[in-house]
C-alpha cells in the first residue's frame, strides 16, 4: 500500500486542525473528522506496526458517535466536536499530527 491518500486526507485534517478557524473550533474540527473518516475508510490496517493501529484505534474511538443524538440533524460530529474537552481535542490533534506524519513518511518512501 502506497497510503497517498492517507497522506493527503490527514494532512487536509491536520490542517483543519490550526486554529483559529473562520468556521469556528467545533467546525474545524468536524471537518478534521470527516477527512480522517475518509483516510480510513478503506485503509488496510495489516502492514501497520501495533503502535499506528493503536493510534487508529483511539481516534476511532474519539471519532465514534454512535452514543451522539442529533433530533435537528445538525451532525453527529459537529456535536460530538462542541462536546469536547480541551483534553480530548488536544488529544485529537496530537493524533491527527502523529498519523499525518506518518502516512507522509510511509508515502514518501515508497514513493523513493
Amino acid at each position: 500500500m502506497n497510503f497517498h491518500y492517507q497522506s493527503e486526507t490527514f494532512g487536509k485534517a491536520r490542517r483543519m486542525l490550526i486554529l483559529p478557524s473562520p468556521h469556528g473550533e467545533a467546525q474545524a474540527i468536524m471537518l478534521a473528522l470527516h477527512e480522517c473518516h475518509l483516510g480510513l475508510h478503506h485503509l488496510n490496517e495489516e502492514g501497520l506496526d501495533d503502535n499506528t493501529r493503536e493510534k487508529i484505534k483511539r481516534l476511532k474511538e474519539l471519532m465514534d458517535t454512535k452514543e451522539i443524538e442529533d433530533p435537528e440533524e445538525r451532525g453527529r460530529w459537529l456535536i460530538k466536536a462542541e462536546q469536547f474537552s480541551v483534553s480530548q481535542k488536544r488529544e485529537l490533534s496530537d493524533l491527527v499530527d502523529e498519523l499525518a506524519s506518518l502516512f507522509n513518511r510511509k508515502f514518501y518512501d515508497r514513493a523513493s
